[in-house]
Order: C-alpha cells, then structure tokens, then sequence
C-alpha cells in the first residue's frame, strides 16, 4: 500500500450502518460513507482498499456490478437473507447477514480481518 491508511468506502444509501465503523483506529483506517458507486470512476474507485456494500434490494446488485471486475475486495451485507443466500451461490465469499444484529460486529471484523492476512 502507498498509502499508510486503509481506506474502505461504505456504500450504503440509506446510511444505516455506517455505525458499524465507529471505533476504527483513525490512524490505520480511512472510512468514507458513499451512497452510490454507479457514477464514479474507474480511477476514483481503485482508490479504496475494500468497499462495504449494503444491498437492501435486488436493483441494488447494480452497485456490486460496478465493483466486481475491479478487482478490491467487497464486503457485502444485506437485511435480506434471500439475497445474501444468492450472492453467496454466485460465489461472493464476503457476506454479511444485518438480520442478525448480535452477530454483525464479530462478522464484519472477521471479514476485514481475513481479507487483511491475503
């Protein structure tokens, strides 16, 4: 990394889990809260290190679309367990279930932690 932080862009349109990022050490990580990924460059893309996603609906999957062949790992989460049981099958190794709110935490810090040690 050329850069001494971490930066992972939170793309949540709603801005709901946002909070989940609250603790962060600000001198390792840089979180930018995004409400759409659609718009933006190639270039200013390939300035994050990892990317959240929430997807609330299927048109939603649109977002992940722009980020797939990028090649930064994504993280996505959903409070739909359909879409999150999809994603998986389509082979999205990072997903995170929000239904299940004693578990979000612990699940997300196992997913940056694990993407970390690649």
């Amino acid at each position: 990394m050329v850069n001494s932080k971490y930066k992972i862009g939170v793309v949540d349109k709603k801005g709901k889990y946002f909070f989940l990022f609250q603790g962060f050490r600000k001198n390792k990580f840089a979180v930018s809260g995004l409400e759409t990924v659609v718009s933006m460059t190639s270039e200013l893309i390939t300035q994050y290190n990892l990317f959240f996603v929430v997807v609330y609906e299927y048109k939603d999957v649109f977002e992940l679309l722009q980020l797939k062949d990028c090649g930064i790992p994504i993280i996505v989460a959903s409070e739909n367990f359909k879409i999150i049981k999809k994603l998986q099958i389509i082979d999205f190794h990072h997903c995170i279930g929000l239904s299940e709110k004693i578990n979000i935490l612990t699940s997300l810090h196992d997913c940056i932690d694990g993407i970390l040690k690649k």
